[in-house]
């Protein structure tokens, strides 16, 4: 579906050809691209293997090169860097899970990159210093780090109780990872989006028998907390629209695990943006 953020209409569109959950899309030009996704039913997800694109500009979907199967995982960060110099957008996957919810999967500190223009990847770069899933990440203000929070470890007894905290930071000038200052509420399942101005925002999420309703902002060095939810929720995803400068977050669960699905939509707005009447 898609939603006008200026009249707050929603509108249907083509249904994904599989079904498809746990991952972060990645907006190119006028294309989402999905790139480590899980199918299936809980607590056994499988992956998705091809990387999947819509065009929004035809409502179609069309499939792109996988990750080489034994790299290919779910709910991880996916994030795009386009190069100033010759315009190259590489989308970097980190982190993420083989086998789906507990002690039978595999929670990873895996990272690989795609590059959007060649329709190939790169694996095995640098592992990150923690592993992760139920996670995602953003670009910074430099454009030259990608910062990933928040997340679980849902390989092992009590995952839901045992949320990642340090933040992990990759370089790309070094290649080297760095541990950063911990997330304020450890939780997994949130809501990941890029601020106009180059800040991670982590909204709601899961954990401890609860959805949250926690905003959090990282700009790279420390974390922010700012206005709560309306409505704590999971599983969803943030969307940017800077023509205004605001961050909408729809739909998602209420609660911990699967249900009660939600049906409306938040705006999320930093205290330095003016974005006129609310959706």
């Amino acid at each position: 579906n898609e939603l006008d953020p200026r009249t707050g209409i929603w509108t249907a569109k083509s249904n994904t050809p599989i079904e498809l959950h746990h991952m972060q899309c990645v907006a190119v030009d006028n294309e989402i691209y999905i790139l480590n996704a899980w199918t299936g039913d809980f607590p056994y997800e499988q992956n998705v293997e091809q990387v999947m694109v819509y065009d929004t500009l035809t409502d179609t979907w069309s499939n792109r090169v996988g990750l080489p199967e034994p790299r290919q995982r779910g709910g991880g960060s996916s994030v795009l860097v386009t190069n100033p110099t010759d315009g190259t957008r590489e989308i970097y996957v980190s982190h993420g899970n083989r086998g789906g919810h507990g002690v039978h999967s595999e929670s990873l500190p895996w990272f690989d990159k795609y590059n959007v223009d060649l329709d190939e990847w790169t694996t095995n770069l640098p592992d990150a210093p923690n592993a992760r899933d139920h996670t995602g990440g953003a670009l910074m203000a430099d454009g030259n780090t990608i910062c990933v929070a928040g997340g679980r470890n849902s390989g092992i007894e009590g995952y839901l109780n045992k949320p990642v905290l340090p933040t992990d930071c990759y370089n790309l000038d070094t290649g080297e990872w760095e541990e950063k200052e911990d997330i304020p509420q450890g939780r997994a399942g949130s809501s990941y989006g890029t601020t106009c101005d180059g800040n991670l925002v982590v909204a709601g999420g899961e954990g401890f028998g609860q959805a949250w309703d926690n905003v959090d902002m990282f700009d790279g060095i420390a974390w922010t907390s700012l206005d709560d939810l309306v409505q704590a929720r999971h599983g969803s995803g943030l969307a940017t629209f800077c023509g205004c400068g605001e961050m909408l977050i729809a739909s998602g669960s209420g609660n911990q695990g699967g249900g009660p699905e939600l049906e409306t939509t938040e705006r999320i707005i930093t205290p330095s943006w003016d974005c006129g009447d609310a959706v």
